[in-house]
Protein backbone atom coordinates (compact mmCIF):
# COMPACT_ATOMS: atom_id res chain seq x y z
CA UNK A 1 0.00 0.00 0.00
CA UNK A 2 0.84 3.54 -0.79
CA UNK A 3 2.31 5.90 1.89
CA UNK A 4 -0.83 8.24 2.26
CA UNK A 5 0.13 11.61 1.11
CA UNK A 6 1.20 14.83 3.30
CA UNK A 7 -1.13 17.02 4.21
CA UNK A 8 -1.18 20.42 2.84
CA UNK A 9 -1.15 23.52 4.98
CA UNK A 10 -2.87 26.57 4.46
CA UNK A 11 -3.56 29.95 5.46
CA UNK A 12 -7.63 29.85 5.37
CA UNK A 13 -8.09 27.92 8.03
CA UNK A 14 -9.43 30.59 9.37
CA UNK A 15 -11.55 32.42 7.08
CA UNK A 16 -15.28 31.54 6.85
CA UNK A 17 -16.33 30.02 3.41
CA UNK A 18 -20.09 32.24 3.67
CA UNK A 19 -18.44 35.39 5.03
CA UNK A 20 -18.15 37.93 2.33
CA UNK A 21 -14.64 38.61 0.68
CA UNK A 22 -13.10 41.77 1.82
CA UNK A 23 -12.66 44.37 -0.52
CA UNK A 24 -8.75 44.56 -1.81
CA UNK A 25 -7.27 47.55 -0.76
CA UNK A 26 -6.77 50.52 -4.05
CA UNK A 27 -3.66 49.74 -6.12
CA UNK A 28 -0.65 50.85 -5.01
CA UNK A 29 1.37 52.92 -7.02
CA UNK A 30 4.26 50.32 -7.87
CA UNK A 31 1.06 48.06 -8.95
CA UNK A 32 -0.45 50.42 -11.44
CA UNK A 33 3.62 51.07 -12.70
CA UNK A 34 3.70 47.14 -13.35
CA UNK A 35 0.58 47.91 -15.97
CA UNK A 36 2.50 49.71 -18.14
CA UNK A 37 5.00 48.85 -20.21
CA UNK A 38 8.29 49.30 -19.37
CA UNK A 39 10.77 51.78 -21.12
CA UNK A 40 14.47 50.96 -21.77
CA UNK A 41 16.45 53.49 -20.16
CA UNK A 42 20.27 53.29 -20.07
CA UNK A 43 23.89 55.34 -19.32
CA UNK A 44 27.47 55.13 -19.30
CA UNK A 45 29.11 55.36 -16.28
CA UNK A 46 32.78 54.81 -15.28
CA UNK A 47 31.51 52.94 -11.85
CA UNK A 48 29.46 50.16 -13.23
CA UNK A 49 31.91 47.30 -11.56
CA UNK A 50 30.66 48.86 -8.26
CA UNK A 51 27.47 49.29 -8.81
CA UNK A 52 27.18 45.29 -10.31
CA UNK A 53 28.67 44.59 -7.07
CA UNK A 54 26.67 46.58 -4.71
CA UNK A 55 23.63 44.35 -6.63
CA UNK A 56 25.36 41.24 -6.27
CA UNK A 57 26.46 41.90 -2.44
CA UNK A 58 22.58 43.00 -1.46
CA UNK A 59 20.33 40.57 -4.04
CA UNK A 60 18.14 38.85 -1.57
CA UNK A 61 18.36 41.41 1.06
CA UNK A 62 17.17 44.39 -0.71
CA UNK A 63 13.89 44.74 -2.53
CA UNK A 64 14.12 44.12 -6.23
CA UNK A 65 14.91 41.14 -7.75
CA UNK A 66 16.87 41.69 -10.99
CA UNK A 67 19.05 44.29 -11.95
CA UNK A 68 17.25 46.48 -13.60
CA UNK A 69 14.86 47.12 -10.96
CA UNK A 70 17.99 47.82 -8.44
CA UNK A 71 18.49 50.14 -10.98
CA UNK A 72 15.10 51.74 -11.07
CA UNK A 73 15.37 51.96 -7.73
CA UNK A 74 18.29 53.36 -6.83
CA UNK A 75 17.15 56.35 -9.23
CA UNK A 76 13.81 56.72 -7.55
CA UNK A 77 15.37 57.26 -4.55
CA UNK A 78 16.87 60.19 -6.00
CA UNK A 79 13.99 61.27 -7.68
CA UNK A 80 12.05 60.79 -4.52
CA UNK A 81 14.58 63.28 -3.07
CA UNK A 82 14.15 65.89 -5.59
CA UNK A 83 10.59 66.12 -5.97
CA UNK A 84 10.79 66.82 -2.06
CA UNK A 85 13.84 69.31 -2.58
CA UNK A 86 12.43 71.26 -5.19
CA UNK A 87 8.77 70.32 -6.05
CA UNK A 88 7.40 70.08 -2.15
CA UNK A 89 7.18 66.21 -2.17
CA UNK A 90 5.05 66.28 -5.29
CA UNK A 91 5.96 64.04 -8.18
CA UNK A 92 6.47 65.73 -11.30
CA UNK A 93 4.60 65.41 -14.30
CA UNK A 94 6.44 62.88 -16.93
CA UNK A 95 8.04 63.55 -20.03
CA UNK A 96 8.68 62.06 -23.42
CA UNK A 97 11.76 60.21 -24.13
CA UNK A 98 12.30 63.58 -26.58
CA UNK A 99 12.13 65.98 -24.45
CA UNK A 100 15.68 65.56 -23.06
CA UNK A 101 18.08 66.12 -25.21
CA UNK A 102 21.99 65.36 -25.30
CA UNK A 103 24.52 66.92 -23.07
CA UNK A 104 26.49 68.33 -26.01
CA UNK A 105 23.40 70.11 -27.07
CA UNK A 106 22.27 71.62 -23.63
CA UNK A 107 26.11 71.83 -22.62
CA UNK A 108 26.01 70.63 -19.44
CA UNK A 109 27.80 67.91 -17.57
CA UNK A 110 31.42 66.92 -19.00
CA UNK A 111 30.54 69.40 -21.83
CA UNK A 112 29.40 72.15 -19.54
CA UNK A 113 31.51 75.32 -21.15
CA UNK A 114 34.44 75.81 -18.46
Amino acid sequence: MPPRPRSLESDLEDVSPIAPRPTPPPAKKQELAEERPSKKMGFYSTEDERIRAAYLNTRGREPGETFGEFMENAVLERVARLEKKYNDGREWEGVDAGTIKSITQLGVGRNRPR
